[in-house]
Order: C-alpha cells, then structure tokens, then sequence
C-alpha cells in the first residue's frame, strides 16, 4: 500500500501545484513542460504534461514562485507571482497560443484564491498574520483560536494546566494556551514542527511554543483531511520554520510589558486597585541567506541557512485573593456560630459521645495532627463577605530560550535536502499563594527534521522525511529539601514519604454543610517528578500523476517511548466533609476523617511502543470542474510495552472488575492489552465548480479517524507494578467516625504488592471520530473569499475514565441501620477498595454552522473573519486516560445507566465570534521628506473574540454519597426551574437560579446534569496594535509597535469564581460577590530589520 511501506500520520511541509495544459481549441497539450522556480531562492523543479496535459509538482516549499509552460510550436507562458502555502493543492491551468516558443506570454492572474481540489476543512496562516498580530504572550496558539471550529481549550483540562505556553505561561482559568476542534476533546490535537511531531504526552498538548518569528506560516486542518493525515481527530497543526534566501537579512527584536503600563480595575467592588507585579521581556535575534565560505563555497541559487534565538523572561504575579481559614476560635474549639448555605445556624453533633456541647470543643480532644498542620495555616487577617484571609501579593520568574537552526541544499535538478534542529527550555515557576508552595517545572525539547525530495520522473516524485524529538521535565516544589517544610513529618503521620525531595504538606481537603475552607496546600500534589517522552518517525510518500489521477502512497513507522520517576501520593490526601458533627472545619478539627490515600512507593516507568500505518490517496479530477477525493488510510497502533515487564492489569468482565494479570499471566503477553488492528478509515471527498455560478465551489466530505490512548492510564499499570506500600480508607458514611487523623490509615492493607493496581478494559478499542462537512465557497469582490458551511462529527469507543469500578452493584440509603461497609459490599472482595478503570465506551456528536470570511492581501489590507454556532453533546464522560479533562465537565455517577450521564459536552460552546484586521494606512505615501518620515508606515492591528459561556454543572463541593456506593452524586433539579437566568437578572452576587437546584434525597442518584446545569459567563476580548515602521534603506527598516490587551478592560470573570458549590454561602456567585478584577496591559516593541 505505501512506498516503502512504512504510520503517517505526519504533516505535509510542502505544496502541490498542478493544473491542465490545453490548446485555443481545448485539446490537451501532453509534453509540455512546466517549470516552476522560488522567487526567494532561484530553486527550480520540473515536470512534464501527459497524455491528458495534466501536469503535477508536489513538494514545494511555500513561498513565491514563476511559473512558466512551454512546448515546440507554441508560445510560452509565464506566472510571475503564484503564492503557494503550506499543504495547500493550488491549480495553474494554461492556454496555449500557436507561435515561436521563444516567445514569451506573461500572465497576471496568480493562482486561484479558491479551493477547488479538495474537501478538507483548515485555514493557513501566513507570516504576515504571525509577527503582526497581537499575540498574547507572542504564543502561536492563539492563531489556530482564529478559525472558525476552533477554539481555547477547556478550561482545568491537563492541556492548560501546564506551562508550555511561551515563557512558561500556563491558562487553566480561560483555556488560551490550548485549542480544540470540532466536537473533539482538546487532548486530541497533534502538534508537528516541519512534519515531525512535537509533542507532551503528560499534558498531550505541544511541547514548547517556538519563537513567533522563526515561523514562515501554519495549517491548522480540523475536518476531513486527506488519507495522509491521521493520529488525531481534532486538529492537526503543522509549523513551518523559516528558511534562508539568496539575499541575507535579519531581526533584532525585543517586547517588554510592565506592571507600570497595567490598567487593573475591580469590577465588581467598583475600584481601582493595584496590578500584580508584571515585568515580561521578550528579546531575539534571526539571520538567514546562502551560506558562504570565503574562497571556498557559495551558496547562491544551492545551499541557504537560517537561524533564530529568542530568549523571555516573566516575573509574573496574581491580584490577592480572598479565602476562608479556620479562625482562632476554631482552632480552640469555639465553634458557636456555624451557619450552612441557608444561614441556618449548624449545632455540632457528638458521635463519640466525648463532651461536645453547645458548640464548644474541649481542646484535649483536638487532634494533634490537625493543630500541627495549622502551624502552616494563616490566621484570618481581613473581613469581606464570607471571606476571614487575603493572601498577599507575590511573584515568581519564569523563563524560555529557543534555538533554531536550518538548512536547505539543492544536491542537483532532482534533489532537494534540509535538516532543522530545534533547543527549548521553558522554566515555569509557580506563583506562590500560601508561601513556599509553588510548583517549578523545567521542560526540555530537542526536536530534529530531515528531508529529501527526489524526482524520480517528470510525474513521479518520492519524499523521505525522518526525524527525532524528545520532551524532558523536572519538577520541583517551594517546599522540597527544605526541612523548615517538612510537614507531613511535624504532623507525625504514618507511611508518608520521608525523602527530602518530597518534604512538604498532605493535600486536605474540607467542605460541608459550613462550606468551603482553603487548605494551605502544594499547587500540585503528586510528585515531585522527572519525565519524558520521545518519538523517531520516518515517513515516504510517492506522488504519481498518472493522467487524471493525482495519487499517492505512504506510509510512516514510529518508534515512542514514554518514562516516568514520581511517587503518585507521598503526603497523603484527607477528606474532612462534616458526616460526623455536621461541620466539616470541627471534624477536620476533631481529626475525624472521611476519606484518606496515600501511595509513597517511588515507582519508574519506561515505556515504549511502535506505530504502523498505510496511506492510499487519489485526487481524481472527472472534469475541468470537478474533482473527487478517494482515500483509505490504515492505523496500528500497538500497545505499550514496560521495558522491564513490571505491569500489571486488574481485568474486567464488563463493568466488574475481575482478576489481576501480569506479562506472564496475561494472555496478551506484554503489552496486556488486546491489540486493535482494525482501524481502516476511508475517505472520501468532492470539490465541484458550477458552470454558471460565477467563481464558486461546493465541497464535501467523509472520513474516518483514528486516535490512540493516553497514555498516563497505561504508565499506571507500570506504577500499580510497583507500588508495594500505601492506602485507601473510606470511613464510615453515617453514624460514628471510624477513621481518625491520628492513624488515619488503620483500616487498611497497608503492606504486600498491587494495592495501588489499576484497570485498563482488556478488550479496549482504539477511538475514532466521524466527519464529514458540506460548504459553499465563493470568490467576492475584492478578492474576498466567503467560505458558508456545516461541519459535524461522531465520536465512538472514547476513552472514558470511572473512579471505581469496584463500587457496591445495590444502591441504597447509606443511612440504613446494620448496612454493611463500603467495603463488604464491593463485587470483587479480592479489592477492599475503589479501583479506577479505562473503558472505551464513550461517545460524541457535534453539529456546526462555520462561517469564514477571508482577505489575504491586497490595497494593504488583511482580515479573517471566524463564526461558529454549535453544539457539541457526550457522554457518560469528556475525558479518559486517568488525566485531568477540566473543572466543569462533570464525572460519570451512575455507571449502569450512561443515559443519564450524556449531556452537553464541557467544552461546548455555542456561539464564538474572531475578527482578525490587519491594516496598512495608506494615506501618507505620496509624501515626501520630514513628512513622509512622520505619516507613512503606520499600521494597525486587532483580534476580537467574543464567544458564550462554558456548560457547568452544580456540585457538593467534595464527594457526597447519597446511594452507599462510595460514588459521589450530584444535586437535584427543582421541577419547573430553569438554572440560567435571563441577562437582565443576572448580578454577580447570583449569576444562576439557585433555587432551581436541591440536596437530593438518600437512596438514589441526583437529578442534575452532568454539565450544561448552568452557562457560566462568556467572553469579550479586543486587543489591539499600532505598528509604526521607518525605512532607512531599501532593505533596512525599523518597527516600534503599541500592543493593548484587553483593550476596553472588559471584565471576563475566572469561570473558576463561579460558585457552583450548592453547600456553600455564595452558591450562584461570581468572585464571592465581593471581587471581580479585570486588567489591560500594555505591551511595548521594537523590530530592526535589515
């Protein structure tokens, strides 16, 4: 099937340019020979017309090109300026005259702005639209958000939680350093750096963000791409680095935004208040030409390098923020004055009989464990609504230096080489909340791109692509190898971790009927940790052009491995929810404990798989008119294998968790897994132009794509392997404490191996995605290009993640007298415990009116135009491979009936609306002198995004059984209610319709949706740009630009802010109804360019 037969799901890096050589009279022209030379670099290629005078020249660099046809008897023909973009089919159709071949006809008409070759879905953004733009954080991402279908990436999701957006920004609250396409989850984009993919499969999102100005341009292709093109049904973004020329230049470059130039705004306490401390440098150099040694070798028109460096530091800091603490009564045992949610006054109940009266505690009775971590707890130092605490204002420095090197040879007429080597490090340093708790991380990216393109013959043509990256990090915490920190050791709890490295608190969480109390605790609680992944593709592709068809061939192996050295829960983690006395601050004061884990066995992971797939492709063109699409690409993705063996699975018969396999018990050997080999995905697509529509075409198309697991759930089995110590409690759901701080772990197996053993279903299948698209483009005045279309796609066997598949199969009332334990009642009694499993049993369906207006360039002005109206509908879940998928997307509750589990996706957005304007004011050019100097060279730029809300779902605040399962529920929904408000009644003391949700009763699961119970608030972003440019010389200018964000200081809420907590005192508001603040900045940047 391919040649060489080797998975692709590589990137195209290059062009195609084909089109039909005729006659006056409409014959074809066969022998006619097409030649096609780089403006920029003089490179020329070749090809020769069929029988049929169709002509093809795959493989070509985007960039400017001539191209000229000439044959014996006729007139040449000449295009002098045909634009070609990355993976862009562009046609050049000629007509030619009988005459002297000598003669030479230049043509003005550049290739058609229209795509009339294909059905596939993306948009390219050009070099002008990536340097000068203003990006936020000069992060590349931010432009694949500018085209309809795609948007930031769910907010909480693993993706944008970790820092690898430019100089170590990270965006859990608003989702910006990632994306997500189509009704796909946000982890299931790949990310390709010149063809060779460069990604992070801990946060499978991409490693680094290369320097904005190393980049010539990207495709973005989010539905229905070729059969070339697999590994991921979201988007598939490829970036193409910049290459030298025959004339040298060069950039210096430097960006600052400070806290000086910073606009903050409180807008729900109507104030102006101090900006965090903000002071970002972004500073570079790039060069490039024909390499040139003296006396020695020239390049010109043969060999060019390029090179960029970019370095950035950040010391960024966050706005005080405003938490409940245990008070000083409290931690004496004064308790008078509880309320819940209501108001209502809370009176302590006494479960042990111990003296508790009147809400007071005697102190003996508090726990030693409790009263030593709050050393480390602030007292209350302020008064504001609910709120007792406000942290401080502080900082931290993070920072990222990039290097990249290319060249590019022409070995002869038939042969073209390049290599690209890429060095990132980005160091993100957790902004500290509490003190000494933040989370520092330093990734490390290498990433290595080779290629060759050979013509074989006039209409065969072969490119080999190979390449290696490799995506390291070491993580740290504020408090590791500081024994002033050593909590965990100062509360003398049993099984913790004793390694200095792993100094620092337990992870406490405490929420009840009194609400939410904030818990000095790590920033990020496993670990700390140092890990990698890597990958070596290598890739073939044969183009044919063989009459009418346009086929190719290809095919890719890739070998990837996957380490990982962490212990998954060194401090432990407790849960104290108020089941005993009512308050969740008395029993955490009490020391009676809900729920505790813990896992502090340092465990190493090394994995390793390969990936094969197969690609067939014919781009067959019926008639001048219309063209069809056919493809069928094949995916195999094998299983992980542990190079030691150290695995082990806990198997399932459906949803029961069933008996434990290891490499030499399972009968799939080492992998433990059933391989999945049948992923074929067909692809079909059409472009076709009416004949009497004008410049018009209508596409459509259908395929089928195939996507791995993540794999974290995998390396669990390496670490369930090996972690032979640890704990899981669940204490008692009614009645009496049984479980207590002190001993927190006493219930438990505590010793022998596999208690920390997970569940991947043996039998899982690898998910695939649906699409299929029909549009309508047209050509209007202007060379204006409006694309109308509706996109959908169908999500099957998604991974999706269950807490515990060992849960008690009855639901009951946990309060029933003589019930026995959580654990007594589980199916398998081989586990006294929750144990959490993989199944792909998901699915999707998503729906989506896109509209694209688009203007590249012309008159000195540029835009694009993005608007999508959408909905996007899952379940029992939105994410799977044990990762984190997002704060609002809910988790399954009742496992035996995923109905009541499907509900609008937690990425779901209905309507997002980007305008993008570049534009060059021209008034100033006829000037001349001091005038001209003034007035000319301005221009000015804006992105404008506004989009709804995130779908949310109202919770507990922490897990509340309500069915004796260990699972916990969701609240109801009151009958006739409805929880969005309409926007009149909205404030930010109550954004929803809090009476619309209720504690559920006992003996069944809640009523409420898993999302979609409420929207919280949209967005609406402008930032803006003026640009000033002063040319000295003929290649010589200089730029000072003005970058605004958030130019109008709109305030766009934290969704985070929202309270969704249906047991807390500010359930239905925003920021507590006492905080809201919003921030312009101001950026500042120079560009010398010579």
């Amino acid at each position: 099937m391919c040649s060489a037969l080797a998975p692709c799901h590589a990137q195209q890096t290059t062009a195609t340019l084909l089109g039909t050589v005729t006659d006056s009279s409409g014959a074809a022209v066969p022998g006619a020979k097409v030649r096609v030379a780089n403006t920029a670099t003089n490179v020329k290629r070749e090809a020769e017309t069929g029988v049929e005078g169709n002509y093809s020249l795959p493989y070509l660099p985007s960039g400017n090109y001539q191209v000229t046809v000439s044959r014996d008897g006729f007139q040449a023909q000449q295009f002098d300026n045909v634009t070609l973009q990355v993976d862009q089919t562009a046609r050049v159709d000629f007509t030619m005259r009988v005459g002297n071949v000598t003669e030479t006809i230049n043509v003005s008409a550049a290739a058609a702005l229209l795509q009339t070759e294909n059905a596939s879905v993306g948009t390219v953004i050009d070099s002008g639209k990536i340097v000068d733009l203003p990006l936020n954080g000069r992060n590349f991402i931010q432009l694949a958000q500018l085209i309809p279908g795609v948007q930031a990436g769910t907010p909480g999701s693993i993706t944008v939680r970790r820092g690898r957006g430019s100089v170590g920004q990270s965006d859990p609250a608003y989702g910006s350093t990632a994306a997500s396409a189509n009704g796909s989850r946000d982890t299931a984009n790949r990310f390709y750096l010149d063809g060779i993919e460069q990604m992070d499969y801990d946060a499978m999102t991409y490693a680094f963000s290369p320097s904005v100005d190393s980049l010539a341009e990207f495709k973005v292709q989010t539905s229905t791409y070729s059969a070339e093109y697999g590994g991921a049904p979201g988007g598939q973004v490829n970036m193409i680095t910049k290459g030298g020329t025959n004339a040298y230049h060069g950039t210096l470059w430097e960006f600052n935004r400070n806290d000086e130039f910073t606009q903050s705004y409180d807008a729900i306490a109507q104030r102006s208040v101090t900006s965090p401390r903000l002071n970002r440098n972004q500073f570079g150099a790039n060069f490039g030409g024909p390499v040139f040694l003296p006396k020695v070798y020239h390049g010109k028109d043969k060999t060019f390098f390029f090179f960029n460096w970019e370095s950035g530091y950040a010391a960024q800091g966050a706005s005080p923020q405003y938490k409940i603490v245990p008070t000083q009564a409290q931690r004496d045992g004064d308790f008078s004055g509880l309320k819940d949610s209501k108001g209502n006054p809370i009176t302590l109940k006494d479960p042990l009989n111990v003296g508790i009266a009147n809400n007071q505690v005697p102190k003996s009775l508090l726990s030693p464990q409790t009263l030593a971590f709050l050393q480390f707890e602030p007292l209350p130092n302020t008064s504001n609504g609910v709120f007792n605490y406000v942290t401080a204002a502080a900082s931290a420095v993070s920072w990222q230096k990039n290097f990249t090197g290319r060249v590019d040879h022409t070995l002869s007429s038939k042969d073209l080489i390049s290599g690209r080597y890429v060095f990132n490090d980005t160091y993100e340093s957790g902004t500290p909340i509490w003190g000494h708790d933040e989370r520092n991380n330093l990734g490390r990216t290498q990433n290595v791109s080779a290629s060759w393109t050979r013509t074989l013959r006039p209409t065969l043509v072969n490119e080999a692509r190979g390449g290696w990256h490799r995506f390291n990090e070491a993580e740290v915490f504020g408090t590791t190898n500081d024994a002033a920190y050593d909590v965990v050791g100062k509360m003398g709890l049993p099984l913790v971790s004793r390694l200095p490295e792993e100094y620092g608190p337990p992870s406490i969480t405490v929420s009840g009927p009194d609400g939410v109390y904030n818990m000095y605790d790590l920033q990020r609680q496993i670990g700390p940790r140092i890990r990698s992944n890597s990958i070596s593709p290598f890739t073939n592709t044969l183009s044919w052009q063989k009459g009418r068809h346009f086929l190719k061939f290809g095919g890719e192996l890739d070998y990837r491995g996957v380490t990982f050295g962490q212990a998954r829960a060194p401090r432990g983690q407790f849960t104290f929810d108020g089941t005993y006395t009512g308050s969740a601050v008395a029993d955490f004061l009490l020391g009676y404990v809900r729920s505790d884990n813990i896992n502090p066995s340092h465990t190493n992971t090394d994995l390793y798989d390969y990936w094969y797939a197969g690609f067939v492709n014919d781009d067959w063109k019926i008639t001048s008119r219309l063209t069809l699409t056919l493809g069928l690409r094949y995916d195999y993705f094998q299983r992980y294998k542990q190079k030691d063996d150290r695995f082990v699975n806990i198997q399932l018969k459906g949803f029961v968790v069933a008996d434990t396999v290891t490499t030499k018990t399972s009968a799939y050997g080492r992998e433990l897994l059933a391989p999945d080999r049948n992923n074929f995905g067909p692809r079909f697509g059409f472009a076709w132009r009416p004949p009497l529509s004008g410049e018009s075409v209508i596409r459509g198309g259908y395929g089928i794509y195939y996507t791995p697991q993540i794999s974290n759930a995998i390396f669990a089995m390496a670490e369930g392997a090996q972690a032979t110590s640890g704990a899981t409690v669940v204490g008692n759901i009614v009645g009496a404490p049984n479980a207590f701080f002190n001993d927190p772990f006493a219930l438990a197996q505590t010793t022998g191996a596999l208690n920390f053993a997970v569940s991947n279903d043996q039998n899982m299948k690898d998910s695939y995605i649906q699409q299929w698209n029909f549009n309508i483009q047209r050509k209007l005045p202007a060379n204006v290009v409006l694309d109308v279309g509706y996109v959908g796609s169908k999500g099957t066997d998604l991974i999706v993640t269950y807490d515990d598949l060992n849960r008690p199969l009855q639901v009951v009332d946990p309060r029933t007298p003589g019930l026995p334990s959580l654990n007594a009642r589980r199916p398998n009694q081989a586990y006294q415990r929750a144990v959490r499993a993989d199944k792909s049993v998901g699915n999707s369906i998503y729906h989506s009116l896109q509209v694209k207006a688009e203007r590249r360039l012309g008159s000195g002005l540029t835009f694009l135009t993005a608007y999508t109206f959408s909905k996007s509908i899952s379940g029992p879940s939105d994410i799977g491979g044990q990762v984190g998928g997002g704060f609002y997307i809910g988790s399954p509750q009742d496992y035996y009936n995923m109905r009541s589990d499907r509900s609008v996706s937690g990425f779901d957005l209905t309507h997002r609306f980007v305008q993008t304007i570049l534009y060059d004011i021209p008034f100033a050019r006829g000037l001349h002198g001091a005038s001209k100097l003034l007035l000319d060279g301005w221009q000015i730029s804006t992105i404008m995004t506004y989009q709804s809300g995130f779908p949310a779902g109202v919770t507990y605040g922490t897990t509340f059984d309500t069915t004796g399962t260990g699972i916990g529920s969701r609240p109801d929904v009151v009958a006739g209610q409805n929880g969005n408000l309409p926007a009149d009644q909205r404030t930010w003391k109550r954004w929803f319709n809090t009476a619309a949700f209720t504690p559920g009763p006992f003996g069944r699961f809640g009523t409420a949706p898993r999302t979609n119970a409420v929207r919280l608030p949209g967005t609406e972003i402008v930032d803006f740009s003026v640009h000033k440019s002063v040319r000295f010389k003929e290649n010589r200018a200089f730029e000072f630009r003005t970058e605004f964000f958030n130019l109008l200081n709109h305030f766009n809420p934290d969704p985070q802010t929202v309270d969704l907590n249906i047991r807390s005192a500010t359930f239905g508001s925003v920021g507590g109804g006492v905080q809201g603040i919003t921030t312009r900045v101001i950026q500042l940047g120079a560009k010398l360019n010579f």
